[in-house]
This record gives C-alpha cells, structure tokens and sequence, in this order.
C-alpha cells in the first residue's frame, strides 16, 4: 500500500476535480489519524479552506460534499481546536 500525504490530496479539493475521486476512499483517507498528524499547518489550513469553499457553494452537490469532508475532518483534535471550526459552523447553518 502507498503512502498517502496531504500533497496529494489537496490539488483534488477544488470544485469538480473531487469528481475524479471515489467520494468514500477520500474520506477514508481524510479519517485516517497518521494523515493530520504528518501534514504542517500550512496543509491544514489549505484543507480547511478548500472544504469551507465546498460549504460556503451556491451548488447543492458541492454543498453536500463539503458536510461530509467537514464531517469526517473534524474528527479529529488538530482541526476541531482550530479557528476554522467556527467558519464551518456558520457555514453549516447558512
């Protein structure tokens, strides 16, 4: 099995690229503890702007996306003590 980094995730996080994905196998690997931990803050933030601009599109499929990435993300501590919680809150509620 190869080695997943956040590199190699993120370039799929804009608009209909994530449809170049199985939806089920990103959000496993976005679940995956060793994933967060390994990827700098730099990463982090880039991955949680890309899924609030899934959460903040007029386009209800992009929409729906961005709650189960947000979903599955903020399972974890490094994310879910950041100060992106809270615009994914808004953004969920909007």
């Amino acid at each position: 099995m190869s080695v997943v980094n956040m590199d190699s995730i993120l370039p799929f996080l804009e608009g209909d690229k994530i449809f170049d994905l199985d939806l089920s196998n990103l959000l496993t690997l976005l679940s995956q503890p060793s994933l967060i931990k390994s990827s700098d803050k730099t990463q982090l933030n880039s991955l949680c702007g890309k899924v609030n601009n899934y959460l903040k599109s007029n386009n209800t499929r992009y929409r729906w996306i961005g709650t189960k990435l947000v979903t599955i993300i903020c399972l974890h501590p490094e994310i879910i003590i950041s100060n992106h919680t809270s615009i994914f809150l808004v953004n969920l509620i909007k």
